[in-house]
């Protein structure tokens, strides 16, 4: 019993200390999402959906992974532009 209270006591200790040490954001650089996606297919799939809902953003959450996987084969495969990862 001591040892799985010392087990974990270690594992919880390694995950606090391992979030509080974040670096900081000096030296970054900014990045912005393309703004002129309406001549791509992917851009003119969403764009009812840009359009009623201006300044937002959208997820589609897929709770299976193979699906998930499928869905980022699938879009990396029709980007025209670029990939955000």
């Amino acid at each position: 019993m001591f040892r799985i209270l010392v087990f974990a006591f270690t594992v919880l200790a390694a995950l606090i200390s391992g979030c509080a040490s974040l670096p900081t954001p000096e030296g970054r650089v900014a990045t912005t999402a393309l703004a002129d996606t309406a001549g791509t297919r992917l851009g003119r799939a969403v764009a009812a959906d840009v359009a009623a809902n201006p300044g937002e953003t959208g997820i589609h959450p897929l709770s299976e992974g193979p699906a998930a996987f499928a869905a980022r084969v699938l879009l990396a495969a029709a980007a025209e532009k670029s990939i955000d990862a």
